[in-house]
């Protein structure tokens, strides 16, 4: 088994495949695809509605290192 990048927190693990990239399918708009992470990146990328609650969570992640 591999080490998995931050990128596959949002995704969920369909179908595990012998060769080549498993079937994921994105915690947020809940689309199925084929992709490793550079797929995963992309689609984060990418969708609107994966884009924006990712930055939306990123923002929310930033902002817990700062005390006001």
């Amino acid at each position: 088994m591999r080490e998995h990048g931050p990128e596959w927190q949002y995704v969920v693990l369909v179908e595990e495949k012998d060769k080549g990239n498993p079937k994921v399918q994105c915690c947020f708009c809940d689309k199925v695809f084929v992709g490793g992470p550079a797929r995963i990146r992309q689609h984060l990328k990418d969708e609107k509605i994966c884009q924006l609650t990712y930055n939306l969570l990123f923002a929310v992640w930033l902002s817990s290192f700062f005390w006001f």
